[in-house]
């Protein structure tokens, strides 16, 4: 889910998929960029072309050899909102605030087919992993977004002076 532009509250919920195909795909059956976006505004019932970006994921090697796609689930699956689209200065946390309430319950990932049951507990997938981007690794400084309970309000709201860590 990103922030839209188009007004101070709005969000544009967007889905990363991880597809398995057999190798012929890319021969026989290949779907162009084109079709895909024809076929996501029908099935949204959409009066626009909405953005489609579809990339090949090749697996990487163990190192035993074996084929591994940890990377490739990782990067499809590493975030659902942006962390610098939960707060802005000025929005007093309204945004993430209504962008919770309206997701509650929701289910955000879900696995099938042979990926079924991938994503268990007891997988060791590194935080790095899940964080970092397959195409660029960033080196970012530890940081934190902090919150303070506001009893006027009976919630919490984002307070950005409380970000950085005391010296």
């Amino acid at each position: 889910m990103t922030r839209g532009n188009d007004g101070k509250m709005m969000a544009h919920p967007h889905f990363h998929a991880l597809l398995l195909v057999k190798p012929s795909y890319f021969t026989i059956n290949y779907i162009k960029q084109g079709d895909w976006v024809e076929m996501w505004a029908k099935a949204l019932r959409a009066d626009y072309l909405p953005s489609v970006n579809v990339k090949a994921v090749k697996a990487t090697l163990d190192e035993k050899g074996r084929k591994q796609l940890d990377k490739a689930i990782c990067e499809t699956l590493k975030y659902s909102v942006k962390p610098s689209d939960l707060a802005l200065e000025g929005d007093k946390g309204a945004w993430l605030h209504e962008m919770t309430k309206q997701v509650h319950k929701m289910r955000f990932i879900a696995t099938g087919g042979v990926l079924k049951g991938i994503l268990k507990p007891e997988d060791e997938i590194t935080t790095e992993e899940m964080i970092s981007s397959s195409e660029e690794v960033q080196d970012v400084g530890e940081g934190r977004v902090a919150f303070q309970f506001k009893p006027e309000y009976r919630k919490y709201v984002y307070a950005p002076k409380y970000n950085e860590y005391a010296d």
